[in-house]
């Protein structure tokens, strides 16, 4: 074999353990129908995806993207490619003292003129919203909703909601962690109205 065909190979090979490494943290969990005319993903975050989310909630360096649920139009399954999302959940792991001891909250970040049955939801409409500000079309509400475990120490969660005009970002997080993701709400708050 010559260098050339050697290295053919090599690049051949390479691609396709990247499509391999691609399918493996890329699943999908719902195919598209008539009913529901979107794809549900399963991504795990993961080096060397190359993954461009869009993601508009501004977070710490300190938080770690464990995954993301997807609401996509379109999925190639074999090379795992898909366009961009219109709708995501994201879990963000944070490391909350030196012992090690860590938690997560979630992001929900979605396209408010879509059909419904291509959005996540964090909770019900019977949950009472507060509108605590409004900023150039920006509105920003706050409600609580109780956990439903009583052996846990979380008593309740807090959902922010951030809507404009076409998008809406809610954080939803346990009672515990709302000092140390409220300044990531606001700079989102505060990106948002520009």
């Amino acid at each position: 074999m010559t260098k050339r065909k050697i290295g053919i190979l090599a690049l051949l090979v390479l691609c396709l353990f990247f499509l391999v490494y691609r399918s493996i943290y890329i699943k999908r969990v719902q195919l598209s129908s008539s009913q529901h005319p979107c794809t549900w993903l399963s991504v795990d975050e993961k080096p060397l995806l190359f993954l461009n989310l869009n993601r508009q909630f501004v977070f710490d360096s300190e938080y770690k993207i464990l995954n993301s649920q997807l609401q996509v139009k379109s999925y190639l399954p074999g090379l795992a490619i898909f366009s961009e999302p219109i709708s995501q959940i994201s879990d963000y792991w944070v490391n909350l003292d030196d012992h090690g001891f860590s938690y997560y909250f979630s992001v929900l970040e979605q396209q408010r003129d879509i059909i419904p049955s291509c959005q996540f939801a964090f909770v019900s409409d019977e949950l009472e919203k507060e509108l605590i500000r409004q900023n150039n079309n920006v509105r920003w509400f706050q409600q609580d909703e109780l956990a439903n475990n009583p052996s846990s120490k979380i008593q309740f969660y807090r959902i922010w909601t951030l809507q404009t005009d076409t998008l809406e970002i809610a954080v939803r997080c346990p009672d515990f962690m709302l000092e140390l993701v409220l300044p990531a709400v606001e700079a989102t708050f505060n990106r948002l109205t520009k």
